[in-house]
C-alpha cells in the first residue's frame, strides 16, 4: 500500500472505483460499465492527480448489482462520499459487538471497548476502513449469518451469505461444503439468482456476459497481496507454494496449486459433512475452518479481504477460552496464529519493506491446519446426548 495511498481529497483510495461504477450508473450509462476508456473519463473528472499517479485507472471490476449501492454517494462531491462511506464502515464495525456478544458466552462478557478496539486493531479491517473497501460490509454480512444460524433459519443464513456474492471469490467457496443444508442452500441460488437479474437489467446482456472477460482480462494489472499463482516482479505479489524455500525454479506450478486447492476444499467439504449444527462448539469450529479455507483457495485475496478473518478468529477465541478439554499442541499453534495475525507491525513490514505479504500465507495454511486438528479434537471428544436441534440449519 502506497503512503499516499490515505489522502482521500486526491482520489487515490481504493473508494474511487465505487464512486466511479456510481457516476456511471447515476449516468445511465449502466452497459458501458465495464467500458475502460468511460471510467478513465469519469475518474479523471473526479482525480486526475490519481489517474496520473497510478499511470492508468483503477478499474471497477465488481459484479454490476454492487454498483447501485454507490449511486447515492455518486450525487455527492468525491470527498463528501467518501467520508460518508467512511461513517457507514464505521457504523457497521460499530453493530458487530451487538450482533455477536450475546452469541459468544466467553467473550460477550468483555467490556464493548475492548471489542471495538480489537476490531479497529485488526491490520486487515483498519486497511479496509481507511481505503473505503466494501470488506467490511463482507465481514458484517459474515457476521449476520452466524447470527442467524443460531435461529435455526437455513433460509436466512444462505440470504445473508449470497448478498456478499459481490465478492464471489470469498463467498462461493464458503458456501460450496454447505450443500447438504438443502433451506440454505436453496435460499443462497434464490437470491444469487435475484442479483443476477438485477446486474442483467443493470448491463445488458452484452455486458453482463462480456463481464467474466473483463475480469479474466483485468487480473494482470491488480496489485494482489496474497495469490496462489506463480507471478514474476513486474506482477502483484503472489503466494506460489510451489517453489522451495531458497526460491527455486518451480516444478510444474500450476498443477501443484490446483492440487492444493483441491485438497482444502475437500477437507473443509468433509469436515462440514461430519459436523452437527446441534453442537456449537464443533459448529463454530467448522465455520472458522471454512473461512480460512476460503481465504486459502480464493483466485486473489487484497489484505483487506483479511478482515473476513476476524470472525475466524473470534469464533475460535471463543472456543479458547471454554471449558472444554483440548490437545496442547492444537490450543498452542491456534493461538500463536491468532498472535500473529493480530500482530500489526508484520503486515506493514511485509507489505512496505519486502512487499512479500503473501508469507501470510504460510500463517493462515498453519491455522488451517490447527483448526482442522481443533474440529476433530471436538468431534471424538465425549459428548452427550445431541439435542433435538440436530437439523438446524437445513
Amino acid at each position: 500500500m502506497a503512503r499516499e495511498a490515505i489522502h482521500p481529497a486526491q482520489g487515490l483510495p481504493d473508494f474511487s472505483i465505487f464512486y466511479t461504477a456510481g457516476r456511471i450508473l447515476r449516468d445511465r450509462q449502466g452497459s458501458r460499465l465495464y467500458d475502460d476508456a468511460l471510467q478513465e473519463s469519469v475518474q479523471r473528472s473526479f482525480s486526475p492527480l490519481a489517474v496520473q499517479r497510478r499511470g492508468g485507472i483503477l478499474p471497477y471490476n465488481h459484479p454490476p448489482f454492487e454498483a447501485l449501492l454507490f449511486v447515492p454517494l455518486a450525487h455527492l462531491p468525491y470527498v463528501t462520499a467518501y467520508l460518508t462511506w467512511f461513517l457507514v464502515n464505521g457504523a457497521l464495525l460499530g453493530s458487530i459487538p451487538f450482533l455477536l456478544r450475546t452469541r459468544l458466552k466467553a467473550l460477550g462478557h468483555a467490556p464493548l471497548y475492548l471489542w471495538l478496539l480489537a476490531c479497529l486493531g485488526f491490520f486487515p479491517i483498519f486497511i479496509a476502513l481507511i481505503q473505503g473497501q466494501d470488506s467490511i460490509l463482507l465481514l458484517f454480512l459474515y457476521c449476520l449469518t452466524y447470527a442467524s444460524v443460531g435461529r435455526r433459519s437455513g433460509f436466512s443464513v444462505g440470504g445473508w451469505l449470497a448478498l456478499g456474492l459481490y465478492k464471489y471469490h470469498v463467498v462461493a467457496p464458503f458456501a460450496l461444503p454447505l450443500w447438504r443444508r438443502k433451506r440454505l442452500i436453496a435460499a443462497f441460488l434464490s437470491v444469487a439468482v435475484s442479483l443476477g437479474l438485477i446486474s442483467l437489467a443493470i448491463t445488458g446482456w452484452q455486458g453482463l456476459l462480456g463481464y467474466p472477460r473483463y475480469v479474466v482480462g483485468e487480473r494482470a494489472r491488480r496489485e494482489v497481496c496474497l495469490e496462489f499463482a506463480p507471478g514474476t516482479h513486474r506482477e502483484p505479489a503472489r503466494a506460489d507454494f510451489s517453489h522451495g524455500p531458497g526460491g527455486g525454479a518451480p516444478r510444474d506450478p500450476e498443477l501443484l496449486t490446483r492440487m492444493f486447492l483441491a485438497i482444502v476444499l475437500l477437507l473443509m467439504m468433509y469436515t462440514a459433512g461430519k459436523t452437527l449444527w446441534a453442537d456449537s462448539g464443533r459448529r463454530q469450529a467448522m465455520l472458522a475452518l471454512n473461512l480460512v479455507g476460503t481465504i486459502l483457495i480464493s483466485y486473489h485475496i487484497f489484505v483487506h479481504d483479511l478482515s473476513l478473518l476476524f470472525l475466524a478468529v473470534l469464533l475460535v477465541l471463543e472456543l479458547l477460552l471454554s471449558d472444554r478439554p483440548l490437545p496442547n499442541a492444537t490450543r498452542t499453534t491456534l493461538w500463536v496464529c491468532i498472535a500473529i495475525l493480530f500482530f500489526s507491525p508484520l503486515y506493514q513490514v511485509l507489505s512496505l519493506h519486502y512487499r512479500q505479504l503473501q508469507l501470510m500465507a504460510i500463517v493462515l495454511v498453519i491455522f488451517f491446519l490447527g483448526l482442522l486438528s481443533l474440529v476433530h479434537s471436538l468431534h471424538t471428544r465425549p459428548d452427550g446426548p445431541v439435542s433435538p436441534g440436530a437439523s438446524e440449519g437445513r
